[in-house]
């Protein structure tokens, strides 16, 4: 049953948003082709990320918690945490999305928390050069991105994914929690503490928290954007017509 075990926690985590993706007043099923989109943009970054920080056991698999099938490198179940926890994540970001109402406080709470979130990695980055390999790409990389959101005008999406994020961060803690070994006597996915800050919250490394921003921020975008740029192809189409 151990072998099942990260199988179990990834399938725990979908039941939800998955039974939910087809409730009436939020169709998130509907919009699929987006979903799909976003996670294979995900896939096409993350997937050569994690080949080659587990060739270079930067990280690594416990082999009593994982079924034994691999795909170039990989347990099947990395590739299918790439998908599911996407797919979480887009839920959560399309119930933001059709709820959330613009309000005047958005471009402010959005510049404080980029301000904020750009100077911690900054500080990462720095302390990271040149060994602490996970920590100079995750923050980076992170850096990036915030520099692209803190000058993207599109305030509504900027919010939106801020505010995915953070409410994300609640069941990345549980999940995340689970997989680095805190309800059991050995982790899931283990690290090489000498390739990153060595900093954890709970036993999360600090890194896995850039990480997961980097991916929420990556499917969120690409869903959002491909689902506007249709939208507006669908308008003009009409207007056409």
């Amino acid at each position: 049953m151990n072998n099942f075990f990260y199988l179990i926690i990834l399938f725990s985590t979908i039941i939800i948003p998955l039974i939910f993706s087809f409730h009436h007043q939020n169709p998130f099923y509907k919009n699929y082709k987006y979903v799909l989109l976003a996670i294979f943009v995900v896939l096409c970054l993350f997937i050569p990320w994690d080949i080659w920080f587990t060739i270079s056991n930067i990280w690594g698999f416990n082999k009593k918690y994982i079924s034994g099938i691999f795909i170039k490198s990989l347990p099947i179940e990395e590739w299918l945490f790439f998908i599911i926890i996407n797919y979480c994540a887009l839920f959560i970001f399309h119930l933001v999305e059709i709820n959330l109402k613009i309000s005047n406080y958005m471009n402010l709470f959005s510049k404080i928390f980029l301000s904020i979130a750009f100077s911690l990695l900054l500080i990462s980055n720095l302390y990271a050069i040149p060994s602490k390999i996970y920590t100079l790409v995750a923050s980076s990389i992170g850096i990036v991105i915030l520099i692209f959101l803190f000058f993207n005008e599109n305030t509504f999406f900027n919010f939106s994914f801020i505010l995915t994020f953070l409410i994300i961060l609640i069941p990345f803690l549980v999940v995340n929690g689970i997989l680095t070994g805190l309800f059991t006597l050995e982790p899931v996915v283990y690290y090489d503490d000498t390739k990153n800050l060595s900093i954890r919250f709970l036993t999360i490394p600090i890194e896995d928290f850039i990480y997961n921003f980097i991916m929420i921020f990556l499917a969120t975008y690409t869903y959002y954007y491909s689902k506007c740029h249709y939208s507006k192809e669908a308008d003009d189409s009409t207007f056409m017509n």
